[in-house]
């Protein structure tokens, strides 16, 4: 079954014509996702919405803030479709 998480045009940090690179909210993790499952939500035009199932396999990546290693992964965490879901909608209080 396809789910699907509403988004802010301003999480997309670069899209291509196949895979499109979000950011997640309140986190430094960034994650590519296939762009033909991102969709416009909204009337305004600043909603996006990405398609995924219960089977998808989330690879999220944080790279360093340094002069020399901006485009260096420091860190990379590979997530469940579920403990992606936890983690997206992790609050500010948790």
């Amino acid at each position: 079954m396809w789910k699907n998480i509403e988004i802010n045009s301003n999480s997309v940090q670069t899209e291509t014509i196949k895979a499109t690179l979000i950011k997640v909210p309140k986190t430094e993790f960034l994650f590519w996702h296939p762009s033909k499952l991102i969709r416009k939500s909204g009337k305004d035009g600043y909603k996006l919405s990405f398609g995924y199932t219960d089977n998808f396999t989330f690879k999220l990546f944080r790279n360093g803030k340094g002069k020399h290693n901006s485009h260096e992964k420091i860190e990379e965490i590979e997530l469940s479709a579920q403990d992606f879901e936890k983690r997206f909608f992790k609050t500010e209080e948790d």
